[in-house]
């Protein structure tokens, strides 16, 4: 029984978790699209803003995931391994002291935390639908 209450308290924790990113996404997601737009330019903020809009218009993060996750692997240098694309030049052309760069961090982070509680939502969803 005590594992049971355990795994409770950590399903609650993720839910939570993801209620709050849920939250951010619609109310200060326009950090992402700043953050998207920094580091990729015109292409990636417009990615962003349609995960915005999305958002914004009623759509679930988890009905979202894959551009959440294709964002995250982008503000986590993930996706810049061409030297000669334009990411790889904007991003070269910041300066490291700049604060947009925390910022843009603090997004990845954000994100990041997002993805992995709605993972083990859907994760505890299904266990409970066996």
């Amino acid at each position: 029984m005590h594992h049971d209450l355990k795994a409770m308290r950590a399903m609650l924790r993720a839910a939570q978790i993801a209620a709050a990113f849920s939250d951010w996404l619609r109310d200060d997601g326009d950090h992402l699209t700043a953050a998207a737009d920094l580091f990729g330019g015109t292409k990636w903020k417009k990615r962003a803003d349609a995960v915005l809009a999305a958002a914004k218009s009623g759509f679930s993060p988890t009905n979202l995931v894959d551009e959440l996750s294709n964002l995250h692997r982008f503000l986590t240098l993930e996706l810049t391994d061409d030297l000669d694309s334009e990411e790889a030049a904007l991003f070269s052309a910041i300066h490291p002291n700049d604060p947009r760069v925390n910022e843009a961090w603090l997004c990845a982070e954000t994100l990041e935390r997002g993805l992995v509680a709605m993972a083990m939502v859907a994760a505890a969803e299904a266990e409970n639908r066996r």
